[in-house]
């Protein structure tokens, strides 16, 4: 791996970019987290509701009424 480099330069840390982790804090940080968590909450929802949808026995399919049966023609 050392010899795709040049003499000179340094092996690379390809951690050295890592370093500690710091919770950014702001003042809408609640309010957005709450947004959030009713957007999980409502898609969740969706879901469940598309599944049982997909999972319902097909409904029959309505008769064909002819406008003559209706109006009680001859025809």
């Amino acid at each position: 791996m050392n010899d795709d480099f040049y003499q000179d330069e340094p092996t690379p840390d390809h951690l050295a970019d890592t370093g500690k982790v710091h919770t950014i804090r702001s003042s809408g940080a609640g309010g957005r987290r709450g947004i959030g968590a009713l957007l999980l909450v409502g898609a969740l929802a969706l879901t469940g509701a598309t599944l049982l949808v997909l999972m319902l026995p097909a409904t029959q399919p309505t008769p064909e009424i002819r406008m003559n049966e209706l109006h009680g023609g001859d025809d």
